[in-house]
């Protein structure tokens, strides 16, 4: 069924799972290189204070959007964030950043 133009589109956002969602990190990387004219962040790193999290449509495996940070005692340093072009118009960007510093 097609959406309507003028219903926003959902996202569920989420922690990347390295080890686990090659998928998902190809993906963000594909993103990255779209936005930005040099990588904006590592999407294996395995510090304990680097994060990313994901937005995608609920049910579907694509992702959407991405934030990666890295996490200090008392700051959050955005690396990257980057959203596709078809899905910029309901604002996954905002949500993935609301979600990930609710998840700090």
């Amino acid at each position: 069924m097609p959406r309507l133009p003028w219903l926003p589109r959902l996202v569920a956002v989420e922690p990347l799972q390295c080890e686990r969602d090659v998928l998902a990190i190809l993906q963000c990387v594909a993103l990255d290189a779209d936005g930005f004219p040099y990588p904006s962040a590592d999407f294996t790193s395995r510090s304990r204070r680097d994060r990313v999290w994901v937005a995608r449509e609920p049910g579907e495996p694509r992702v959407v959007g991405f934030l990666a940070a890295r996490i200090g005692d008392a700051v959050v340093r955005v690396q990257g964030l980057a959203v596709d072009a078809g899905a910029r118009l309901p604002r996954p960007a905002r949500r993935v950043s609301h979600e990930a510093f609710a998840l700090k």
